[in-house]
């Protein structure tokens, strides 16, 4: 402000301007106009352009639970789903003889059980925890068969693969099948 304050005295004062004093103010205004007009009416581009990525606010990567073969996609990529829906099934046929092997495996341990009633406790104390240990494992199993569904884990709309490019194909726990996208929005991150 000091600067302005000193040049409007200069202006207004100096015996240097006595003859030019119209003439050197006029210039000035027309200076400081034209200053004006080119910073507050002249248009400036107002754009930024930054690298990054566009993310979804709320998402989660949807993978497989288990090993097994892709049979089939349930749901089309871009449909909204519910969480805890079922967005493709996979087949895993040892799995499959897995169970049923434990399962003959606790029907041999329940048969011998039963016939080894009439015996001391101490054979039926091993009998018990045998047919304890082989029913852990039937749960687990069963536990894992149940995951040969893939499930929404939460609200969105699903971004998954085409079906013939995934029918087959062998895929591995943690093996990635898409993405949902939640209804939060998209954000932009600045790489």
């Amino acid at each position: 402000i000091m600067p302005l304050v000193k040049f409007s005295s200069y202006l207004a004062n100096s015996p240097r301007l006595e003859r030019s004093r119209p003439r050197a103010i006029g210039v000035s205004v027309g200076l400081a106009s034209a200053l004006l007009i080119a910073l507050f009416l002249v248009p400036a581009p107002q754009r930024l352009q930054v690298p990054g990525v566009l993310q979804a606010g709320t998402f989660a990567d949807v993978t497989a639970g288990v090993d097994g073969e892709f049979e089939r996609l349930l749901v089309p990529s871009g449909t909204r789903v519910k969480a805890g829906e079922p967005l493709a099934r996979l087949r895993n046929d040892e799995l499959v003889h897995q169970i049923a092997a434990v399962r003959a495996q606790l029907a041999e341990l329940d048969a011998l059980w039963r016939t080894g009633l009439n015996q001391g406790s101490r054979g039926r104390a091993a009998l018990e925890q045998g047919i304890t240990a082989v029913r852990g494992r039937a749960q687990e199993l069963e536990e894992r068969r149940s995951q040969l569904v893939v499930t929404a884990p939460l609200d969105g709309i699903w971004v998954g693969p085409r079906a013939e490019e995934m029918t087959g194909r062998w895929l591995s726990r943690g093996s990635p099948l898409g993405s949902l996208l939640g209804p939060g929005g998209f954000e932009f991150l600045a790489i």
